[in-house]
């Protein structure tokens, strides 16, 4: 703002011009005023001239200014002009609030400070002694959610379900719950299904109850959901262990057959239930509560299955065991498995000759009585680890290195499993093998004279194996060459008697050939010369193979007999 300031100090008045939309405001010894343009203006003596702009709102604009004089404060609206009054101050221009339908305004009157709620959709301008306190948007509901939202005033709580639309009234908030997630304090309601359960506490009782039936489940206003259960279901080899309010453990296992309910020293207690709402209508909560009995625990664990699979009851527990292992590591179990485990341990021990031995040991172990185990020991591997080794170390302190060596394994099992020990039994667990991983000795001295013993005695085992192997190669070429020979004299048998065949058949038909050529020849013949004319033949039928094979046969005089002469032919003796 252009300002011009005129002192009264000067013996004669000071003249100023204004132009529509200035304003001088008059200081004086009698009080203030203002003078609005345009125009030109004189300033008296002993006043103190001040030129000031008026002030433009639009038409989504306004402005408050307080009246210090009278001590009210006035609103002007938009569109307008204004020039401030002598004594107003504070003029601030601000925009006029416009809201849609899902926002809305939390106001405070600065006069009696009461609250009050704007919602939308509207374009709203505050009143003279109208403050805002905060502008929010309305919480948007989907059919699955809620919102719990506490009167400060009054301290009532009230549920808001979806789906629906929640404006925040000027003395609410809301609770969001401390163990679920939220989104400013609206919730998803849990979706109870057969494996799905909800643990709500009543607060104005502090009661504990379980709801189970399939629903989609809204908590009453003075209902908190402690949390949401998922179904335990065993399997056959699981078993656990549930704690009750008294201390009294139930035993659950996936063995058990559907109807099974153990033996009972107890009755069934009952707990108050809060109204609920049903068919997704409000219903009006009453001081009186609803008496429902349940929460058996008995019911609650074996009613369905015999316990194959159940929630754990309200005011109950899950029993979890500290579980130590061969490598010192300790786990958290709940699940009890009852088939049988490897578990692998070490532990020092000494000799009889004095040799300290590093023993490496893998049990194969099995609970049998879970009941059993619980009552003894929360730890069963830990207590059979530390037992075993007891027993160990007892059994080798008896003796020399040499006979350990010699049969280590057999000593331990002997020692540990052919013994009548009670421990195991009492702790429902049993052992079924028991081996030697590995032994170390802890000096290092002995144990490189150890090592070039167990390489000598490997080395002689090696060559023992070798030569067995070489004496059973042998062996068995001996059985090859026994077998073989047995069966060339059964294939010579067999040939004998084949030739002795063929020979007898060749005989036959010789003989049968024989007996035709001499029947054949004339009676009057001798039978010298019929066996003279069929050797005579043969020896033919000889030279004529003999030289149709291309050979050269050479005959010494010996071997041929050869007469030379006449034959006397019926031809001849006609000559004569």
């Amino acid at each position: 703002q252009n300002q011009l300031k005129m002192s009264c100090c000067y013996c004669f008045p000071g003249f100023t011009c204004l132009h529509d939309q200035q304003q001088i405001l008059l200081e004086g010894p009698t009080g203030k005023s203002t003078i609005e343009g345009p125009g030109c203006f004189c300033v008296g003596p002993c006043n103190e001239g001040t030129k000031r702009n008026g002030h433009t709102i639009q038409e989504d604009e306004f402005c408050k200014v307080e009246d210090t004089l009278k001590g009210k404060v006035f609103v002007h609206e938009g569109p307008t002009y204004f020039f401030e009054g002598p004594y107003h101050q504070g003029v601030r221009v601000k925009n006029v609030y416009s809201l849609d339908n899902t926002e809305y305004l939390i106001i405070q009157n600065t006069n009696d400070g009461s609250r009050d709620i704007i919602q939308g959709p509207i374009r709203w301008i505050p009143g003279p002694y109208d403050d805002v306190v905060r502008r929010s948007k309305a919480l948007t509901l989907s059919i699955n959610e809620y919102v719990k939202v506490l009167d400060t005033e009054t301290g009532n709580i009230r549920v808001e379900r979806g789906e629906s639309m929640v404006f925040i009234g000027p003395y609410e908030e809301t609770l969001p719950p401390e163990n679920r997630p939220h989104r400013d304090g609206v919730v998803e309601a849990v979706n109870i299904d057969e494996h799905t359960a909800v643990l709500v506490r009543d607060e104005s009782n502090g009661t504990l109850y379980l709801v189970t039936k399939k629903q989609l489940y809204f908590p009453t206003p003075y209902e908190a959901i402690v949390g949401i259960q998922k179904k335990v279901v065993l399997e056959d080899h699981e078993s656990m262990v549930v704690r009750d309010k008294d201390g009294k453990y139930h035993f659950m296992s996936g063995q058990n057959e559907i109807g099974y309910m153990p033996p009972r020293d107890d009755e069934p207690y009952d707990v108050d239930i809060p109204d609920e709402e049903e068919g997704g209508k409000k219903k009006k909560r009453k001081n009186k509560k609803k008496k429902k009995t349940g929460y058996d625990i008995y019911e609650v664990l074996y009613g369905e299955d015999g316990g194959r699979s159940f929630f754990v009851p309200p005011y109950c527990e899950v029993v979890e065991l500290d579980w130590t292992s061969g490598d010192g590591k300790t786990r958290k179990i709940s699940r009890i498995d009852s088939r049988p485990h490897f578990m692998e341990y070490s532990f020092v021990c000494r000799t009889s000759d004095n040799v300290e031995l590093t023993i490496e040991v893998t049990f194969f172990w099995q609970i049998l009585e879970v009941d059993a185990m619980i009552k003894m020991t929360d730890d069963a591997p830990g207590d059979i680890c530390a037992h075993a080794r007891s027993v160990v170390i007892q059994a080798v302190s008896k003796l020399p290195m040499e006979d350990f060596m010699t049969n280590f394994n057999s000593i331990l099992a002997n020692a540990l499993l052919e013994q009548e020990d009670p421990f195991y039994e009492h702790r429902g667990v049993v052992i079924h093998t028991v081996e030697v991983k590995s032994y170390h000795c802890k000096d290092k001295n002995t144990e490189n004279v150890l090592q070039e013993i167990i390489k000598e005695r490997t080395d002689r085992m090696n060559r023992l194996q070798k030569q067995e192997s070489d004496n059973e190669v042998k062996l068995y070429k001996m059985k090859g060459d026994i077998e073989e020979e047995k069966l060339n004299g059964e294939l010579l048998k067999i040939r004998h008697s084949h030739h002795r065949t063929e020979a007898a058949m060749e005989g036959e038909a010789e003989a049968d050939q024989i007996s035709m050529f001499l029947n054949g020849m004339p009676e009057d013949i001798p039978d010298s010369r019929k066996f003279g004319f069929w050797n005579t033949l043969r020896k033919i039928d000889a030279i004529r193979s003999i030289g149709n094979s291309g050979s050269h046969l050479y005959y010494t005089p010996n071997d041929i007999d050869l007469s030379i002469g006449a034959f006397e032919t019926p031809w001849n003796q006609k000559r004569r």
